[in-house]
């Protein structure tokens, strides 16, 4: 007498209802990983502004800068256009402790990838005549 032997393995069926659950989850699942994607490169702009700001910044701390003076510039970093500019203004206190103070400013414009929506980011510091 021959005896059957059990076969192990999945059957085709049970092969192509496991390839369709993944389609599935995968399809469900791409939306999150393109909104983490698209997410992960607005904040790597926003950090190129924000250290686009506070280089100008510390170069012109360093510098002799005058009351009213206004500098500006644009720098490409990863294909992105960084405007910058610097206004140096007094502060808005009259107190006698603020005559010899300046406040720089140094806004940051890009348009943001994904969305084309203008971001600005502005730092100010005070700085001693």
């Amino acid at each position: 007498m021959i005896k059957k032997q059990a076969q192990e393995g999945f059957t085709l069926v049970e092969v192509l209802a496991g390839l369709a659950i993944i389609a599935i989850l995968l399809v469900a699942a791409l939306p999150l990983f393109t909104s983490n994607l698209r997410q992960t490169v607005q904040d790597k702009q926003r950090e190129q502004a924000l250290r686009l700001a506070q280089e100008r910044l510390e170069y012109y701390i360093h510098q002799d800068v005058r009351e009213n003076e206004q500098q500006s510039g644009r720098i490409t970093i990863d294909g992105t256009d960084f405007n910058w500019s610097l206004q140096v203004k007094r502060p808005a206190s009259s107190s006698p402790a603020n005559l010899k103070l300046l406040n720089l400013t140094v806004t940051v414009t890009y348009l943001e990838r994904g969305s084309n929506a203008s971001r600005d980011l502005s730092l100010s510091v005070l700085k001693t005549e």
